[in-house]
């Protein structure tokens, strides 16, 4: 496979995944909570749909020579806690599955992004600045560009789906 495959399979293999936790979940259970008073499934949905569109949107800019484009979020904002509150109160009203289909067209956008990047820009660790030094077929393939869910948020969902078993 060529770095390109390599790094279009990696999206589509984190789609898939993410599309079975889905099923997993059940539709009857994407708004209960995950644990006591946090996020529901829909939320943490939401809060990665925000943060990965900002990631994709800086990306683009970035492999198109173009200035950063402002956040979605206030530009006073500058902690995880404040842009994660903002996430939340802005997207709180949306039915679960548009926050899903939401979810879909991310994966979508950073796929279409990977596949018109040129060989040089999906290997040159300095073409994104906000990718710390490597490049973005590397941070798709080892995993690092999806590791904010998975080491932040599967365990949770592991012990909430254990905890809901043993009721």
């Amino acid at each position: 496979m060529t770095v390109r495959e390599d790094a279009l399979a990696a999206i589509d293999h984190e789609r898939e995944l993410w599309e079975r936790l889905v099923v997993e979940v059940g539709e009857a259970r994407l708004t209960e909570p995950i644990d006591v008073g946090l996020w529901t499934f829909k939320d943490l949905a939401s809060h990665l749909n925000g943060w990965t569109n900002d990631s994709v949107n800086r990306l683009r800019a970035q492999a198109n020579g173009e200035a950063q484009p402002a956040s979605a979020w206030p530009v006073h904002m500058k902690t995880d806690e404040e842009i994660n509150e903002w996430i939340y109160e802005s997207d709180k009203e949306k039915f679960a599955s548009e926050v899903l289909q939401e979810r879909t067209a991310v994966f979508v956008r950073l796929r279409e992004l990977v596949a018109s990047l040129t060989d040089e820009q999906l290997t040159d660790a300095a073409q994104f600045e906000n990718l710390r030094g490597k490049s973005i077929s590397a941070t798709l393939t080892d995993g690092s560009f999806f590791g904010h869910f998975h080491e932040e948020h599967e365990s949770q969902l592991q012990s909430w789906f254990e905890s809901s078993q043993n009721r």
